[in-house]
């Protein structure tokens, strides 16, 4: 979701969120981010399938996803971390990555003692960080992307009930949950 939520905002025109050198080397820090925020987690559930610490890719129970989402938290904040050391990015996009970290953080949490979906929470969080960016500046015209946001939002938690992954209240949760953190803590950054 990191992945396509950079390529989807380094490709509109939201003003101010990255510098000319930093949209010249988009590719670049694609790559850094596919890897750290997917490659990574992705390779890291595929060993601990293969030696059998979870028994299935899709992990339905919810004492199996503790120990891949604390993996994944700690990609995620040494990816902001990374990007927060080296300057990469201005303060906006560093707390973009650190509000969508903190979200992996809570629900790693809220899983130990209830299942909740991380699909939605991820959409949510999308969602909540383009709702602020249009909030910010109404001029940048972003009611079509946040439409069809809307629209797979939707289409995942749909797809999360069909497959009899979660309940209505688990699909609900992580969408206002990803939504809450990720609108919340950037609107909290940008009006200090």
């Amino acid at each position: 979701m990191v992945t396509y939520l950079f390529v989807l905002l380094t490709n509109l025109p939201v003003s101010d969120l990255f510098s000319p050198n930093q949209l010249n080397h988009r590719w670049d820090i694609l790559i850094l981010i596919f890897i750290s925020t997917f490659l990574f987690p992705v390779l890291s559930i595929l060993i601990m399938k293969h030696y059998k610490v979870i028994s299935s890719l899709k992990m339905r129970r919810r004492k199996e996803r503790t120990l891949p989402f604390s993996l994944i938290s700690l990609f995620y904040w040494l990816s902001t971390y990374l990007f927060w050391n080296n300057k990469i990015f201005d303060s906006e996009i560093i707390m973009m990555f650190g509000g969508v970290s903190l979200l992996i953080v809570l629900l790693t949490l809220i899983n130990t003692v209830w299942k909740i979906s991380i699909h939605s929470a991820g959409m949510g969080g999308a969602l909540g960080i383009l709702w602020l960016l249009n909030q910010q500046d109404p001029y940048q015209k972003l009611y079509p992307v946040i439409l069809v946001s809307i629209l797979v939002c939707g289409a995942v938690m749909t797809a999360r009930l069909y497959l009899n992954c979660h309940t209505p209240r688990q699909v609900y949760a992580g969408t206002v949950l990803g939504f809450t953190v990720c609108y919340g803590l950037l609107k909290g950054f940008l009006f200090l």
